[in-house]
Order: C-alpha cells, then structure tokens, then sequence
C-alpha cells in the first residue's frame, strides 16, 4: 500500500511539476493566456491521471510477480515436504514388510 500511494504521488507530482514549468512559460506570453493556461492546466490533469494509472500498473505487476515467487517457493516447499512424507511410508512399508518375513 505505501509503495503504491508513494509511487503514485511522485508520478503526479513529476506531472504537475511539468505543468507549472509549462505554465510559466505561457503566462510569460500576453497573448490568449487564460485559454493556454486552461488547455495547459487541462493537459496537466491528463497527464497526472495518466502517470498515475502507469504508475499503479507497474505496481501491480511488481506485486503479482512478488507474489508469484512467494508461491512458487511455497509450492518448492510443499514438495519437499511432499518428498519426506514418502520417504518414511516407504520406510515403514519395508520394516513392515521385513516384520512379516522373519
């Protein structure tokens, strides 16, 4: 959860600091500003959203392969577990088999 808020924040907040250096540069110029400085402040929210949404999909990706590790160690282990259980049946099969013989 905090890797995802803190990554989303600096995706949204790299996007918003392009817009300010954006707007500058257009509130410099006299001509039509408020109607640059909407389509700029427009185009901002864009992109914050649009960084915001990459953002959480590279997070999701790191946490599904994250997860996906953590199941494949899990599975690792359940089959060795797997592996022993079969070990002492065999061994108990063959004492037995050994008792009735003698």
């Amino acid at each position: 959860f905090i890797r995802r808020t803190a990554a989303t924040t600096l995706a949204v907040s790299t996007a918003v600091s392009k817009f300010s250096s954006a707007a500058s540069k257009v509130s410099s110029e006299t001509s039509n500003v408020n109607l640059r400085t909407a389509n700029s402040l427009t185009d901002a929210f864009m992109n914050a959203i649009r960084a915001g949404r990459e953002v959480g999909r590279a997070i999701d990706s790191l946490e599904l392969t994250e997860k996906s590790e953590e199941l494949v160690q899990r599975a690792k282990s359940d089959q060795r577990r797997v592996e022993q259980v079969q070990e002492e049946l065999k061994s108990v099969t063959e004492k037995r088999f050994f008792g009735t013989l003698q």
